[in-house]
């Protein structure tokens, strides 16, 4: 199956849906650079670090 939804199966759902895994909140920038590398080499992924937005409407809280 995992296969399958990385290969764009004609199951995984339609060609045009795309879908964003966000993957945990750290305390701090050299620890999430030291997550990010980790996926990149261990996955392949393609990785973004993006600051958290708090206090703001539609931010966390």
């Amino acid at each position: 199956m995992k296969e399958e939804c990385m290969n764009g199966d004609k199951n995984s759902g339609p060609k045009e849906a795309r879908f964003r895994l966000i993957t945990g909140t750290f305390t701090d920038m050299e620890t999430a650079e030291m997550m990010a590398d980790e996926l990149k080499h261990r996955y392949g992924w393609i990785v973004y670090i993006i600051p958290e937005q708090r206090g703001t409407e539609g931010g966390l809280e």
